[in-house]
């Protein structure tokens, strides 16, 4: 018998329109999966938030417009959460996954269980199971129903440390997944610049990716080439200063938002991809970053401590380190290291090898929840 799986994501509907607009990683990650699931035989849809763009209808996936983007007390509001969980009722479907979203999946869970459904819930990065950001942004009486969420889903980590986390914590056990990578056919890529070109990827906002950080160390190496790249998604003055500070520095271009199927050729280019977020969960950027044969420097996030370890990866917490190790590797020959990093994606994060976690990960729940 077919199983079908509906992913639950707002934002999606930006990937699945004509034009994707500001679909970032986590967009992008769940239809990458989507497609390679569909191989193993899983009926697909995605419940996502309703809008005027035309959706693509190439017939693969049914998509309900009904998920509700922001909370509110509005006639608005209340008739698109009726029709979430209307959408949830009738889909009838044999799991449903959500990523982060605390809100969402804690709606989506209660409704489920009534349902007699479960939930799949992926962990989508630190501050979803980090203790005084979510006393910090949540009240207590929606805080229990996470916390019971927690305990009553599937839960799946995409690090060791986010399991050790949830084990410690939260007294939940999960499953391990991390992220996959669509692999492209390698391109050779000769600079004319004796320049290092630095790559950064993401929302332009200043809760979590920080790029005024790029920024600051682009002013300090103007010998250096950096390029910024990713859809304005924060407050307006931030992301207004941000644009103005990046036109004003000759040693920096700022692209905006590049559509994910174009993105691989400026990862090419790059030489190193920057990240200075404060917290992540399994940056698709990394993996990306690698499979083209960018080295990676990370601010604060560690991969799991494994970029201590490769020599494709380097981690400078704080700005003046980063600096000094971005200034370091611009007098180093890095293609040895660039070989390497792809080698290391291909064999550890295809998306069809993490699609095969998945679609067991499905199976054995169905054996579970029957």
């Amino acid at each position: 018998m077919d199983r079908t799986i509906y992913f639950i994501s707002p934002k999606i509907r930006e990937f699945l329109s004509e034009d994707p607009g500001s679909a970032g990683g986590a967009e992008r990650q769940q239809y990458l999966l989507a497609n390679e699931l569909r191989k193993f035989g899983f009926n697909i849809g995605f419940i996502t938030a309703s809008g005027n763009d035309q959706l693509r209808s190439d017939g693969k996936f049914e998509v309900w417009e009904s998920c509700p983007v922001k909370a509110g007390f509005s006639i608005s509001f209340v008739v698109e959460f009726l029709k979430f969980l209307h959408s949830l009722y009738v889909t009838d479907a044999d799991y449903y996954y959500v990523r982060g979203l605390p809100r969402i999946a804690v709606v989506t869970n209660l409704v489920l269980s009534l349902l007699n459904r479960s939930l799949v819930y992926c962990i989508a990065n630190e501050s979803n199971i980090n203790q005084k950001y979510l006393y910090s942004h949540y009240s207590k009486p929606f805080l229990w129903a996470y916390f019971w969420m927690l305990s009553s889903a599937t839960i799946v980590s995409q690090t060791e440390s986010q399991a050790k986390s949830l084990r410690e914590d939260y007294g939940v056990d999960s499953v391990t997944i991390p992220n996959g990578c669509e692999i492209t056919p390698e391109v050779e890529f000769e600079s004319s610049s004796k320049s290092l070109h630095v790559l950064w990827v993401g929302r332009i906002q200043r809760e979590q990716k920080r790029p005024d950080r790029l920024l600051d160390i682009a002013e300090e190496l103007p010998d250096v080439s950096f390029e910024l790249i990713g859809p304005l998604d924060g407050e307006d003055a931030y992301c207004d200063r941000i644009v103005s500070r990046a036109n004003s520095l000759e040693n920096v271009v700022y692209s905006g938002f590049v559509d994910p199927d174009d993105i691989y050729s400026k990862y090419v280019e790059a030489d190193l991809l920057l990240n200075t977020s404060d917290y992540e969960g399994f940056p698709n950027t990394f993996l990306e970053a690698w499979q083209s044969k960018a080295l990676v420097v990370s601010m604060y996030y560690s991969f799991d401590n494994k970029l201590k370890k490769f020599k494709f990866g380097h981690q400078a917490p704080g700005i003046k380190k980063t600096k000094e190790e971005i200034a370091k590797l611009a007098n180093k020959n890095l293609s040895e290291s660039k070989g390497r990093a792809r080698e290391y994606v291909i064999n550890n994060y295809s998306i069809s090898n993490i699609a095969n976690e998945y679609a067991e990960l499905f199976t054995q729940s169905s054996d579970k929840w029957t």
